[in-house]
Protein backbone atom coordinates (compact mmCIF):
# COMPACT_ATOMS: atom_id res chain seq x y z
CA UNK A 1 0.00 0.00 0.00
CA UNK A 2 1.53 3.55 -0.90
CA UNK A 3 2.04 6.49 1.50
CA UNK A 4 0.21 9.58 0.51
CA UNK A 5 3.10 11.26 -0.99
CA UNK A 6 3.96 8.57 -3.38
CA UNK A 7 0.30 8.75 -4.64
CA UNK A 8 0.73 12.84 -4.76
CA UNK A 9 3.44 11.83 -7.08
CA UNK A 10 1.50 9.84 -9.15
CA UNK A 11 -1.10 12.00 -10.03
CA UNK A 12 2.33 14.80 -10.58
CA UNK A 13 3.66 11.73 -13.30
CA UNK A 14 0.18 11.08 -15.00
CA UNK A 15 -0.77 15.07 -15.47
CA UNK A 16 1.74 17.47 -14.28
CA UNK A 17 0.07 20.15 -16.04
CA UNK A 18 -3.36 19.49 -15.03
CA UNK A 19 -4.81 21.94 -12.45
CA UNK A 20 -4.75 20.24 -8.93
CA UNK A 21 -5.37 23.68 -6.61
CA UNK A 22 -7.62 26.74 -6.99
CA UNK A 23 -7.91 29.36 -4.46
CA UNK A 24 -9.34 32.17 -6.15
CA UNK A 25 -7.23 33.77 -9.05
CA UNK A 26 -4.59 31.43 -8.07
CA UNK A 27 -4.66 28.19 -10.29
CA UNK A 28 -1.70 25.65 -9.51
CA UNK A 29 -0.68 22.38 -11.56
CA UNK A 30 0.27 19.22 -10.05
CA UNK A 31 4.37 19.98 -11.08
CA UNK A 32 4.12 23.50 -9.99
CA UNK A 33 1.98 22.66 -6.81
CA UNK A 34 4.65 19.47 -5.73
CA UNK A 35 7.13 21.97 -5.82
CA UNK A 36 5.91 24.19 -3.36
CA UNK A 37 4.65 21.43 -1.14
CA UNK A 38 8.52 20.68 -1.70
CA UNK A 39 9.77 23.77 -0.31
CA UNK A 40 7.55 23.77 2.55
CA UNK A 41 8.61 20.59 2.90
CA UNK A 42 11.93 21.19 3.40
CA UNK A 43 11.18 24.40 5.84
CA UNK A 44 9.75 21.92 8.45
CA UNK A 45 12.75 19.95 8.58
CA UNK A 46 14.55 23.47 8.60
CA UNK A 47 12.33 24.16 11.75
CA UNK A 48 13.32 20.93 13.05
CA UNK A 49 10.36 18.29 12.79
CA UNK A 50 10.95 15.06 12.09
CA UNK A 51 8.75 11.95 10.97
CA UNK A 52 6.34 11.04 13.63
CA UNK A 53 6.12 14.60 15.21
CA UNK A 54 3.16 16.93 15.42
CA UNK A 55 2.22 20.26 13.56
CA UNK A 56 -0.90 21.89 15.02
CA UNK A 57 -2.53 24.18 12.07
CA UNK A 58 -4.82 26.60 12.55
CA UNK A 59 -5.73 27.96 9.31
CA UNK A 60 -9.11 28.51 7.00
CA UNK A 61 -9.18 26.54 3.80
CA UNK A 62 -6.59 28.27 1.76
CA UNK A 63 -4.24 27.22 -0.45
CA UNK A 64 -1.41 27.34 2.07
CA UNK A 65 -3.69 24.75 4.61
CA UNK A 66 -3.60 22.27 1.51
CA UNK A 67 0.15 22.97 0.63
CA UNK A 68 1.01 22.67 4.47
CA UNK A 69 -1.16 19.37 4.56
CA UNK A 70 1.19 17.71 1.56
CA UNK A 71 3.95 18.55 3.24
CA UNK A 72 3.78 16.98 6.21
CA UNK A 73 2.45 13.77 4.66
CA UNK A 74 5.64 13.63 2.58
CA UNK A 75 7.94 14.33 5.25
CA UNK A 76 5.91 11.54 7.93
CA UNK A 77 5.07 14.61 9.93
CA UNK A 78 1.21 14.54 11.33
CA UNK A 79 -0.94 17.09 10.21
CA UNK A 80 -2.64 17.97 13.79
CA UNK A 81 -5.54 20.83 12.34
CA UNK A 82 -7.36 23.01 14.37
CA UNK A 83 -10.13 24.84 13.93
CA UNK A 84 -9.63 28.33 12.69
CA UNK A 85 -11.96 29.69 15.51
CA UNK A 86 -10.86 28.15 18.06
CA UNK A 87 -10.36 29.95 21.60
CA UNK A 88 -6.87 30.24 23.99
CA UNK A 89 -8.31 27.04 25.99
CA UNK A 90 -8.71 24.73 22.89
CA UNK A 91 -5.50 25.45 21.03
CA UNK A 92 -3.70 24.62 25.11
CA UNK A 93 -5.89 21.27 24.85
CA UNK A 94 -4.95 20.52 21.76
CA UNK A 95 -1.34 21.77 21.79
CA UNK A 96 -0.66 19.10 25.06
CA UNK A 97 -2.70 16.39 23.78
CA UNK A 98 -0.65 15.76 20.63
CA UNK A 99 2.29 17.38 22.21
CA UNK A 100 3.14 19.74 18.58
CA UNK A 101 5.91 21.66 18.58
CA UNK A 102 5.22 23.86 15.99
CA UNK A 103 1.92 26.16 15.50
CA UNK A 104 1.50 27.34 11.75
CA UNK A 105 -1.78 30.30 11.88
CA UNK A 106 -3.21 33.15 9.77
CA UNK A 107 -3.99 37.04 11.14
CA UNK A 108 -7.91 35.76 12.05
CA UNK A 109 -6.64 33.15 14.47
CA UNK A 110 -3.65 34.90 15.94
CA UNK A 111 -5.44 36.23 18.45
CA UNK A 112 -6.52 33.04 19.82
CA UNK A 113 -3.15 32.04 19.53
CA UNK A 114 -1.61 34.70 21.45
CA UNK A 115 -4.32 34.09 24.38
CA UNK A 116 -2.86 30.36 24.06
CA UNK A 117 0.13 29.65 26.73
CA UNK A 118 1.13 26.10 24.91
CA UNK A 119 1.59 28.23 21.70
CA UNK A 120 3.97 30.72 23.40
CA UNK A 121 6.39 27.36 24.26
CA UNK A 122 5.76 26.40 20.62
CA UNK A 123 7.47 27.44 17.44
CA UNK A 124 5.17 29.98 15.52
CA UNK A 125 5.34 29.92 12.22
CA UNK A 126 2.87 33.08 10.48
CA UNK A 127 0.56 32.93 7.38
CA UNK A 128 -0.23 36.19 5.64
CA UNK A 129 1.38 38.35 8.35
CA UNK A 130 0.34 36.99 11.33
CA UNK A 131 1.29 38.72 14.49
CA UNK A 132 3.85 37.29 17.13
CA UNK A 133 5.42 34.39 14.63
CA UNK A 134 8.50 33.65 14.90
CA UNK A 135 8.80 32.45 10.96
CA UNK A 136 6.90 33.38 8.25
CA UNK A 137 5.59 30.31 6.12
CA UNK A 138 6.21 32.52 2.94
CA UNK A 139 10.15 32.35 3.64
CA UNK A 140 9.47 28.16 3.41
CA UNK A 141 8.74 29.19 -0.22
CA UNK A 142 11.77 30.57 -1.02
CA UNK A 143 12.69 28.44 -3.74
CA UNK A 144 11.20 25.63 -5.18
CA UNK A 145 12.07 21.83 -3.97
CA UNK A 146 10.84 18.39 -5.20
CA UNK A 147 9.20 17.02 -2.23
CA UNK A 148 10.70 13.88 -0.91
CA UNK A 149 8.64 10.96 0.29
CA UNK A 150 9.83 9.80 4.02
CA UNK A 151 6.55 8.22 5.55
CA UNK A 152 5.25 5.09 4.71
CA UNK A 153 1.59 3.80 4.93
CA UNK A 154 1.58 2.85 7.96
CA UNK A 155 2.77 6.12 9.08
CA UNK A 156 0.38 8.39 10.94
CA UNK A 157 -1.01 11.25 8.40
CA UNK A 158 -3.07 13.20 10.43
CA UNK A 159 -4.79 13.53 14.01
CA UNK A 160 -8.61 14.77 13.88
CA UNK A 161 -10.01 16.37 17.22
CA UNK A 162 -14.02 15.66 17.91
CA UNK A 163 -16.32 18.27 18.40
CA UNK A 164 -15.69 17.95 22.29
CA UNK A 165 -19.71 18.37 23.46
CA UNK A 166 -19.22 16.02 26.58
CA UNK A 167 -15.88 16.72 27.38
CA UNK A 168 -12.50 18.15 26.26
CA UNK A 169 -11.88 17.28 22.60
CA UNK A 170 -10.13 13.98 21.46
CA UNK A 171 -7.69 13.24 19.17
CA UNK A 172 -8.33 10.75 16.61
CA UNK A 173 -4.94 9.91 14.60
CA UNK A 174 -5.54 8.44 10.87
CA UNK A 175 -2.99 6.23 9.05
CA UNK A 176 -1.72 6.96 5.34
CA UNK A 177 -3.33 3.68 4.69
CA UNK A 178 -6.63 4.66 6.11
CA UNK A 179 -6.43 8.01 4.28
CA UNK A 180 -6.01 6.62 0.76
CA UNK A 181 -8.41 4.31 1.16
CA UNK A 182 -11.15 7.11 2.50
CA UNK A 183 -10.05 8.92 -0.94
CA UNK A 184 -10.10 5.96 -3.13
CA UNK A 185 -13.38 4.88 -1.57
CA UNK A 186 -14.97 8.67 -2.35
CA UNK A 187 -13.75 8.61 -5.57
CA UNK A 188 -15.59 5.40 -6.57
CA UNK A 189 -18.65 6.05 -4.87
CA UNK A 190 -19.24 9.44 -6.67
CA UNK A 191 -18.76 7.96 -10.09
CA UNK A 192 -15.35 10.85 -10.74
CA UNK A 193 -14.15 10.23 -14.28
CA UNK A 194 -11.02 11.32 -15.40
CA UNK A 195 -10.63 15.07 -15.52
CA UNK A 196 -13.46 15.67 -13.31
CA UNK A 197 -12.90 17.92 -10.35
Amino acid sequence: MLDLGRTFLQAVERSPSAIALVDGALRLGYADWAMRVGAVQRGLAEAGLQRGDHLLAVLQNRWEMATLHWACQFAGVVMTPVNWRAKGEEIDHCMADSSARVLVYEPVSAPAVAASGAAAAALRVGVGGAEGAALRFEHWLDGAAEPVPMADAADLSLMLYTSGTTGKPKGVPRRHRAERIAALAHVAQNCYRHSER
